[in-house]
């Protein structure tokens, strides 16, 4: 179901590679590094520090820094080119799955040109979103979100705090984390986080565009059973 204003924060689209050679790291790092992108402004480079502690006056620690992510930003849109993947995150506003996923397979071709001999091991789609549910009397979480766990009849029904996660096998090479959380009211409104993870492993990735349309259409059904009518009019 689409939505004028849904709740989405963030969505990730993501894919891991392993690559048997690495000889090549230093190569595909600089071609990374000096990518340019008129559409992308804005960019950043993370440098991860590497070393060892050594006892024995006879070694030499090595001195190595490299360059691990070139990260592209615009708007509310980043790319992050790395050796073991390759991620694409749109904030908030979300416009729809067919505008951002097309975005993404620009990019990913860039990605794809630059690093040779690679294997897709895992393919990812993330959503973090954040309905804003408004609390008075009589008001129960329940009424908005299916998955609220029940409170012992000892207790007052208000949440101060809430966390959950759920990892599921959705098949056998598919999986779902489900992440909840609660953190306190603001000004009669209780901002209530539900964060959809799915991904594939241990696939073949030869067409991962089909991949990803199970994935979108897994993500939406978790969501669905997730929420309820109530919620619903709240992303009219």
């Amino acid at each position: 179901m689409k939505y004028p204003n849904p709740p989405i924060q963030e969505a990730v689209f993501d894919i891991r590679i392993n690559r048997p050679n690495n000889n090549d790291d230093d190569k595909y790092l600089k071609n990374i590094s000096d990518l340019k992108f008129n559409d992308y402004p804005v960019s950043e480079k993370k440098i991860e520090f590497e070393g060892k502690i050594y006892i024995s006056e006879a070694e030499t620690p090595p001195d190595k820094t490299t360059a691990k992510i070139a990260g592209y930003k615009k708007e509310n849109r980043q790319a992050q080119f790395r050796l073991d993947g390759f991620t694409y995150n749109v904030l908030k506003p979300y416009e729809k799955w067919e505008i951002h996923y097309k975005e993404f397979q620009k990019l990913w071709k860039i990605y794809d040109e630059i690093i040779a001999k690679k294997n897709i091991v895992r393919v990812a789609a993330r959503f973090i979103n954040k309905i804003e549910l408004p609390i008075s009397e009589g008001v129960k979480l329940h009424d908005y979100i299916t998955t609220i766990p029940n409170i012992p009849k000892s207790l007052p029904p208000v949440f101060a705090k809430f966390f959950s996660q759920v990892q599921v096998l959705y098949d056998e090479n598919t999986i779902a984390v489900l992440t909840e959380a609660v953190d306190g009211e603001e000004n009669g409104i209780l901002p209530f986080i539900l964060d959809i993870d799915v991904f594939v492993i241990n696939e073949s990735f030869e067409d991962f565009d089909s991949i990803f349309d199970r994935l979108h259409d897994l993500k939406n059904d978790i969501f669905e059973s997730c929420v309820t009518n109530k919620s619903r009019e709240l992303f009219k």
